[in-house]
């Protein structure tokens, strides 16, 4: 199993998932989401050959929008991403963690915001596109 196929599974077990994510890597539009993975890098390596590692991606929504900012939908949208970063804390919490694989040990997941969680408009559209990041940190054993 490689690391992107471990965090859809870690993701499907979101019980909001569903109502959040309809993955697509076609084009841009309302209802669609992407995984953008970024990297995934050794940060150090110990003298025994161990690797302490960070897999992060990017999830792109894009949604229906409207051009009042304190419109119910651009609410809605805003607040189930607010959702799904407060269940990743969570499941930081319990540490509940994806499993990336033999001889890989997650030491921490985060959600974090890239700036702002809507990071695109496109009023020709009427589309919207929000956006955080996920953070994993993991140790490799050699």
């Amino acid at each position: 199993m490689n690391k992107h196929q471990a965090m859809f599974d870690f993701m499907e077990t979101y019980p909001k998932i569903s109502s959040l994510f309809s993955f697509s890597f076609a084009e841009a539009r309302a209802g669609r989401a992407a995984m953008v993975p970024i990297d995934d890098e050794t940060v150090s390596k110990d003298i025994l050959g161990n690797e302490d590692c960070v897999y992060n991606f990017a999830i792109a929504e894009y949604h229906g929008m409207s051009a009042d900012p304190f419109s119910n939908v651009n609410i809605e949208k805003i607040s189930a991403v607010d959702d799904f970063i407060e269940w990743v804390q969570e499941q930081n919490r319990i540490r509940n963690y994806p499993k990336l694989g033999e001889g890989c040990f997650v030491e921490k997941i985060e959600a974090v915001r890239a700036n702002s969680p809507l990071a695109a408009i496109d009023p020709a559209r009427g589309i919207a596109k929000y956006m955080f990041m996920v953070e994993v940190y993991y140790e490799k054993l050699s």
